[in-house]
């Protein structure tokens, strides 16, 4: 053996594992989805292991480099989506708001994402805060106000010049696909007439 002596055992276990979850970490950060997979699917608990240098679990790596199918797959694996990172106390959506990562802060907000909670560094911010000094106005807007769904549209009445309709019911959600449901419900509704 070159350079000192041998580990022990136990710390020889303990350095593969360490080096298995930062490589897991990395593997996030840099968007590869099948192995990522595998290894959520063979090694039990990983989504939530941090790196040991960085202090960051797999989703905050996929939250900053912007990877939506990475964040969704990570959470149906069962990562905490509200984990704070070792040193700054960050979540991912923090740190997709810092990054400009607006796709993923809106992944993470419709997931159940904590809009409020506060990281430590660099003060303490909440992440539309944090979107905000970051010179973020986009991600600021979509954390502020969550946009709306739409559930069902009735026809209420209609005229020879313009059609009322009443929303049935309204949740937090994806504004454009549901916009786009709202609409064709409405054509739905005109074609009645």
């Amino acid at each position: 053996r070159r350079g000192g002596p041998a580990a022990a055992p136990g710390e020889r276990g303990g350095l593969i594992a360490k080096l298995r979850i930062d490589e897991f970490v990395h593997m996030a950060g840099r968007g590869e989805i099948a192995p990522v997979k595998r290894l959520l699917q063979s090694v039990p608990g990983i989504a939530d292991e941090e790196h040991s240098t960085f202090g960051v679990c797999a989703l905050h790596a996929a939250a900053e480099f912007g990877n939506v199918p990475l964040i969704r797959l990570l959470i149906e694996h069962g990562a905490n989506i509200n984990k704070t990172d070792r040193t700054r106390r960050q979540t991912p959506l923090h740190v997709a708001a810092w990054h400009g990562q607006k796709a993923a802060a809106i992944a993470l907000r419709d997931a159940g994402a904590a809009l409020h909670s506060a990281c430590q560094e660099p003060q303490p911010l909440t992440p539309r805060q944090l979107a905000d000094v970051a010179g973020e106005p986009e991600i600021e807007r979509a954390l502020r106000d969550p946009p709306r769904k739409v559930e069902g549209v009735a026809l209420v009445r209609a005229t020879a010049d313009a059609l009322f309709v009443r929303w049935e019911r309204v949740a937090a959600g994806d504004s454009e696909t549901h916009r786009a449901r709202a609409d064709a419900l409405a054509d739905e509704a005109k074609q009645q007439l």
